[in-house]
């Protein structure tokens, strides 16, 4: 276990796992097994096995008030229960939610009791290299249905199920493009100038943006950890597709950003070519730049990792460049 994982961990006290527990299954509750879970970085999670009722299951929760995550990072685990339940009705197969709650009353921190999946995150060394062909095409299948669950408004699912957003994907990808620049250009990541001018780029061309009208549910954050798998009847399938923190809705190829030239395994599942289009390319290096960006701001102030930090500035440094000349 990581020192990381270790002080994340210490940041939720046996005592109030107890309460917690004890509020969502009874007070009879007995606690068999617990130990946290190394996944991302800001949620806190822990694997729990529990007896009177006999169960499995992850306690996840969100971001301690000293960690510097956005406040929409604070407050966005408590809309995961509406986005697994579109998930789950599009024939997704994901997270279960058992128990939600946003009152602070046991800790200083939403969080959320999820059924375990008995499954390995598809990284997970006992997942045989030579499978993952297979299971990349069902993950391109899943991602098709993900992207068929459509809404009037572009932007992000509420606890309610109301869409803070707009009708003009412009907008909110705006917003999401201007926050990371911001963050740059406050860290000395990038010039303040050059952010001032890229951010002009951008809203000069706002209607190549505005050309996706139709808001797709997009994950964000579909890599390897956050899909489960697991061998059945000699075949290994997708148990869950999880993490739904950075889910929106948006452009549906505003989704393979985060994979540097769309696995094609999960592109042949998908089955949707992608848009060649001058404009979707354009679309798509703003939506590069602004995740390198992002990870430039992270590995800095979240990570602390130097030399992923240097490459994601140079990364998006080059692009801001090609965007101005």
């Amino acid at each position: 276990m990581s020192d990381e994982t270790v002080a994340k961990a210490k940041l939720i006290s046996d005592e109030q796992i107890r309460a917690i527990l004890g509020s969502t299954f009874g007070v009879q509750v007995d606690i068999a097994e617990c130990k946290p879970i190394l996944s991302g970085y800001n949620n806190t999670l822990f694997e729990i096995k529990t007896l009177n009722p006999d169960r499995h299951v992850v306690l996840r929760a969100a971001p301690n008030s000293d960690v510097p995550a956005h406040q929409r990072e604070r407050k966005v685990i408590l809309a995961e229960p509406v986005k697994y339940d579109l998930l789950s009705k599009a024939g997704v197969p994901t997270a279960r939610v058992l128990a939600i709650d946003g009152s602070r009353s046991i800790i200083d921190r939403d969080y959320l009791i999820i059924d375990y999946i008995d499954a390995v995150p598809m990284n997970h060394p006992s997942v045989p290299a030579d499978v993952r062909p297979g299971i990349m095409q069902q993950v391109g299948r899943y991602t098709a249905m993900m992207h068929g669950i459509s809404s009037d408004k572009f932007g992000w699912i509420m606890q309610d199920g109301s869409i803070r957003g707009s009708e003009n994907w412009s907008e909110v990808f705006g917003e999401i493009f201007t926050e990371a620049c911001n963050n740059c250009s406050e860290e000395g990541i990038i010039s303040a100038p050059d952010i001032a001018a890229v951010i002009d780029c951008y809203w000069s061309c706002r209607a190549v943006f505005d050309e996706c009208r139709t808001p797709a549910f997009t994950h964000n954050d579909i890599w390897d950890p956050n899909i489960l798998v697991r061998e059945k009847d000699g075949e290994w399938i997708v148990e869950g597709i999880i993490d739904v923190d950075e889910a929106l809705f948006a452009d549906r190829e505003f989704e393979f950003v985060i994979w540097e030239g769309a696995d094609p395994d999960l592109l042949l599942g998908y089955d949707i070519p992608p848009d060649k289009s001058p404009n979707a390319l354009l679309r798509k290096k703003f939506y590069r730049m602004q995740l390198y960006m992002h990870y430039a701001w992270f590995y800095q102030i979240m990570s602390m990792s130097p030399e992923f930090q240097k490459t994601s500035t140079r990364i998006a440094v080059d692009i801001l460049q090609e965007l101005l000349s």
